[in-house]
């Protein structure tokens, strides 16, 4: 095992305790399918037609912040403020700042210290809600239109002056570090984060967890958070997005609470730097030691691309077909044909840089190999033969379904639009791709299996008892077997 990255993920543990160059066309990815989702029924394949998003414009205010607007019908307004260089991809940042001084910045604000800013919220019948990802991070908020002035000032206050109390700080990090904790100790999250370390390596802003290891958030300090709160929260990285209201309504609230933002003294954030990329590596199987347990977790992992490329629309019916839907590949020969497992999944986990494609599931541990080999094997089909053409109707007519219905709601058309601000996406990005998954052909799809899922690179990790799994997995003669042991 390669000392380096087993002390690295160890130290995460222990904390617990204590290419070719293509030519890209902009067309994004919405986000990863849910188990859920995975698991619901397709709708009918005559569902497919042509669609065109509600209209969505661009504005700004009068401090040059941009505001996104969709005026989606209903009797509540979603509004978002959104900051892409508040994210966890740059490697320029301290490990996990970005997280906890988002949610620094819902537990109080200047005016409001502690409870009193969530409460205030409350009376206004909603909750300040932050997001950070990889992306950057979004804090979002509801409003009836009575009530709009209001909740927008209360948004402006919250990332303009936040509190950063000592004591919230300490929870906060506190928090953070247990839900890591938490995360390194269960089979599928360790086997995810270990698949990001393989693939991305140190130097890549992906080969780390989103939110950093168990030492490097405890390292944090509340001083760092506010100068990292000073240096990226301004006008000049911000953005606004808002789902119903009328227009104009909308525009007089933001204007009077965020318009007259400005941010003295803050030199400008250099360009994000284009983060260097490991060299691909030779397929391989990694067994994950857990010591006892009678179930096994397989993830079979390959390097994606950045949401930004050609072949997303054709990636995304992949996914449907793989593992992203009831009838899909791998779940049928998993669950329906042997009965090894309850169900079996594939995702895409793409953002800026790239990310992962996966297809994961849990069987027993009597069928681990068995369960290794068969998911090889509808892959391997899926490189070597088109899918039918009801495969392709369905899981077109499900990606689209599910796509079209999140913009029926201003909140779930909030996460929609605030890609837009947080990649750099064109303003007719949802029409554009679902006029593109609707046009995906089966020789695409077979296409981006060959040049995504080759054999030859595949990343198999196995969390499970290793001495009970190692000799049958061995058996299949797959790759070379590296072993990780993270137990205490």
């Amino acid at each position: 095992m390669n000392a380096r990255r087993a002390l690295c993920l160890a130290l995460a543990l222990f904390s617990a305790s204590c290419g070719t160059v293509r030519s890209r066309v902009p067309l994004p990815l919405p986000a990863p399918v849910a188990s859920a989702a995975a698991r619901s029924p397709a709708p009918p394949a005559d569902t497919e037609r042509a669609w065109s998003a509600p209209t969505i414009e661009q504005l700004a205010l009068g401090n040059a912040i941009p505001l996104y607007f969709s005026s989606i019908s209903s009797d509540r307004i979603a509004i978002a403020y959104c900051n892409q260089r508040a994210s966890e991809d740059d490697l320029g940042a301290a490990a996990g700042l970005a997280s906890i001084t988002s949610a620094l910045i819902t537990d109080g604000s200047a005016a409001h210290r502690g409870r009193s800013l969530q409460l205030a919220f409350a009376r206004r019948g909603t909750t300040l809600v932050a997001h950070t990802s990889r992306a950057g991070t979004c804090l979002s908020v509801q409003a009836s239109p009575a009530e709009l002035d209001e909740v927008a000032s209360l948004l402006a206050e919250s990332v303009q002056r936040p509190a950063f109390e000592n004591a919230d700080f300490v929870s906060r990090r506190t928090a953070q570090m247990d839900e890591r904790a938490s995360a390194v100790l269960s089979r599928a999250p360790l086997a995810r984060l270990l698949a990001y370390d393989l693939i991305y390596g140190a130097a890549h802003p992906y080969g780390r967890p989103e939110t950093g290891l168990g030492p490097e958030i405890r390292g944090r300090t509340l001083d760092e958070v506010r100068a990292y709160h000073r240096a990226r929260y301004t006008p000049a990285n911000s953005a606004l997005v808002v789902a119903g209201g009328e227009r104009e309504a909308v525009r007089a609230a933001l204007e009077r609470s965020f318009g007259g933002w400005q941010s003295a003294n803050v030199a400008a954030l250099p360009a994000r730097p284009v983060p260097t990329l490991a060299p691909r590596r030779p397929a391989r199987l990694h067994i994950i030691d857990t010591q006892g347990g009678s179930q096994s977790h397989i993830l079979v992992a390959w390097p994606g691309p950045p949401r930004d490329d050609q072949d997303l629309p054709a990636l995304r019916v992949l996914e449907r077909v793989m593992g992203g839907m009831f009838s899909s590949r791998l779940n049928l020969a998993l669950r329906e044909d042997e009965g090894y497992a309850y169900g079996a999944y594939a995702s895409l986990a793409l953002s800026r840089f790239g990310g992962l494609i996966m297809a994961r599931t849990n069987v027993e541990k009597s069928v681990t190999a068995q369960s290794v080999q068969r998911m090889l094997v509808e892959i391997s089909e899926l490189r070597e033969r088109p899918i039918s053409d009801d495969e392709l109707a369905t899981a077109r007519a499900l990606e689209q379904a599910e796509h079209q219905g999140s913009f029926e709601t201003p909140g779930s058309a909030l996460v929609e639009l605030a890609q837009l601000p947080l990649y750099g996406l064109p303003l007719d990005y949802p029409t554009r791709l679902d006029a593109a998954v609707r046009a995906v052909t089966a020789r695409e799809v077979m296409a981006v299996a060959q040049r995504y899922l080759p054999r030859s690179e595949v990343l198999i990790v196995v969390a499970g008892p290793r001495y009970e799994i190692e000799a049958s997995l061995q058996a299949l003669a797959l790759s070379g077997i590296e072993h990780w042991n993270f137990q205490r």
